[in-house]
């Protein structure tokens, strides 16, 4: 197992040795490529056409804050419900020891 593996290994190692120019002068070429006007769209950028919101990412800040101020609002609710809920158990209580007493 550990022979395929280092075999494979040594013909990728030789695949990217083997290339007509060092990355440094591929890199070169590029730049200068590019240089000389000679733009092409696939090297251009897709946030070029994106809108100013999308490329900062503006709506995907204002659905988070959204959310975060859903959940902050839902757990307020629920938060006031259960504590009401639990004074009227305590008022019912109250209520019903207070007419044992009177009696």
């Amino acid at each position: 197992m550990m022979s395929m593996y280092r075999e494979n290994a040594k013909k990728l190692s030789k695949a990217y040795r083997d290339r007509p120019s060092t990355p440094l002068e591929t890199a070169v070429w590029w730049t200068e490529y590019l240089g000389r006007g000679n733009s092409l769209p696939y090297v251009k950028s897709e946030a070029a056409s994106m809108p100013w919101y999308q490329r900062n990412l503006i709506d995907v800040m204002l659905a988070l804050a959204l959310l975060a101020l859903l959940s902050i609002y839902v757990s307020f609710r629920a938060l006031k419900y259960i504590l009401t809920r639990r004074k009227k158990k305590q008022e019912e209580r109250n209520d019903g020891m207070s007419s044992k007493k009177r009696n």
